[in-house]
């Protein structure tokens, strides 16, 4: 479930089956699976009065995890690898 919410005009609600979750693991407070999830969950600004916040109701019975294992290196202006046991 995906709740939008902004100041003085309510929030708006919207819920979708899902099979897979993409998770990212380059945040230092993330060294497992459990917190990958939790950060994915932490509510997030979209900017001057708007929030997401992102619910998990029920787990599918087969859920397909995507770690996010590479980011973009603006210096290099490619990817790079992130070597971290999850």
């Amino acid at each position: 479930k995906s709740v939008i919410r902004t100041r003085g005009k309510g929030e708006s609600i919207s819920v979708e089956p899902f099979t897979m979750l993409s998770l990212a693991i380059s945040p230092e407070e993330v060294k497992s699976v459990d917190t990958a999830i939790q950060h994915e969950l932490q509510q997030e600004t979209m900017g001057g009065s708007t929030s997401k916040s992102v619910y998990i109701q029920a787990f599918p019975k087969i859920l397909i995890l995507h770690l996010k294992r590479f980011e973009y290196d603006k210096a290099s202006g490619s990817g790079i690898k992130i070597s971290k046991g999850i």
